[in-house]
This record gives C-alpha cells, structure tokens and sequence, in this order.
C-alpha cells in the first residue's frame, strides 16, 4: 500500500495557523510577559503597596501628578539591604529635592518592613509587596520567589517607564538615582519661598507647600 503524501492543500491550515499566531506576537510590542520586567519606554504595570504607616499607595495616585522611583530590594535587616536604605536615609534632603516619590519596596510583610524603616531611622517610604504580585508584574522575583532582585525602576508622571537600572550598588544607590533623575531630567520641586526682599514677609509653612515624596498614599 503507498503512503499519502500530505498535499500543499492539506498544509495550507497550519502554515496559516503559524503566521497568524506570529503576526499576534508581533503585535504585542514591547509588552512584558508574566514574571518578565516591563520594556523601557513602554506604560509601566499598574501597581499597589502596603505602606509600613498603614496606607496603601497606587499608581493612580501619582499619574499626571508626580514621578515615582521604584527602588526593590531583596530582604529587609540583610546586609545589602541595610547598607542601601542607609545611603538612600543619608541622601533623603538631595532626594527631596526632585518632584518624585521614592519608594523602597520588598516581599517582606508590613510589619517587617516597618521595624527595618525604624531601626534605620529612616524616613524614606518603605512598602510592602508580601503576596508578590507586584513583584510578578515588575519581573523582579527572583527564581524560587521569597526575594525580589535589587532593580530599581524610574517612572514618569505620565506612567512611563523610562529607565531600568539592573546594577545597583547599595553603597552608591542615594547618589546613583539622584544622577539619573538629572540625567532623564525629572522636574525639581518649585521653592514656594520667595527670594530677595518679599521673604521677609513670606511664611516659612505655605500652604502651598509640595508634599513630602510619598505622601499620595490613602488609607482603606
């Protein structure tokens, strides 16, 4: 009995089936998959956080109003980890200066996070991820999860991610972001303290005064 030899008709199907399963990849862009970091230049994943004073803080809080920087760390009270929220605690008045909030996020619990910020006398905006699923949508669980990797993620106020920095030095880490904010040129706070002779009779607490960084949170 002769074999049946598959006709280019018959073959027709799956070689259509190939190009349009190719032609919805291409289309995805630059979108991340599941546990992949997002791409540079591409809308950065919607986000929310435990924050170790009880509030939680979202995306949608800082889109169109402020910049946030998302700096992950592996584990709270870890040498590493301590010596990075040191150098960012040392560098909190520079920081303050740029229009941006600054959040030092982990997988550690709340609760965790909250005795790490106080043993350092830190006023830097530590936050919770404990379920891990920002950490999912950022690509920054590390294989075997319980940690994220120490990447650090600039967000415009547009909701743009626009720099993704994978090296981070933690004995460097307050000056490295102060360098990149100038050099992806983040806006400064606006000084809402006049100069020359009207600061004699300007207040020193405005009520125009800008927000510390961080303090969109809400509590539920």
């Amino acid at each position: 009995m002769r074999a049946h030899r598959a006709t280019p008709t018959r073959r027709l199907p799956v070689l259509l089936l190939f190009l349009l399963l190719e032609t919805a990849l291409a289309g995805m862009g630059g979108a991340a998959r599941a546990g992949e970091p997002p791409r540079v230049g591409a809308p950065a994943p919607d986000w929310v956080f435990h924050g170790v004073d009880g509030a939680r803080y979202r995306a949608a809080d800082y889109l169109g109003r402020q910049g946030v920087v998302i700096a992950w760390f592996p584990k709270a009270f870890t040498p590493g980890c301590t010596t990075e929220l040191a150098d960012l605690r040392d560098h909190e008045a520079a920081l303050a200066e740029y229009d941006v909030a600054i959040l030092y996020a982990s997988l550690d619990t709340p609760e965790e996070n909250a005795a790490f910020a106080e043993s350092m006398g830190a006023d830097v905006l530590v936050v919770s991820d404990p379920r891990g699923e920002m950490g999912e949508r950022f690509g920054v669980v590390a294989s075997g999860g319980g940690y994220a990797r120490r990447w650090t993620f600039y967000i415009d106020a547009e909701g743009v991610l626009r720099a993704l920095d994978r090296e981070v030095d933690p004995q460097t880490a307050g000056p490295d972001i102060l360098a990149t904010l100038e050099r992806l040129d983040f806006p400064k706070r606006m000084s809402t303290v006049p100069s020359g002779p009207a600061a004699k009779e300007a207040s020193p607490s405005s009520d125009g005064a800008s927000p510390a960084p961080g303090a969109a949170g809400s509590r539920d």
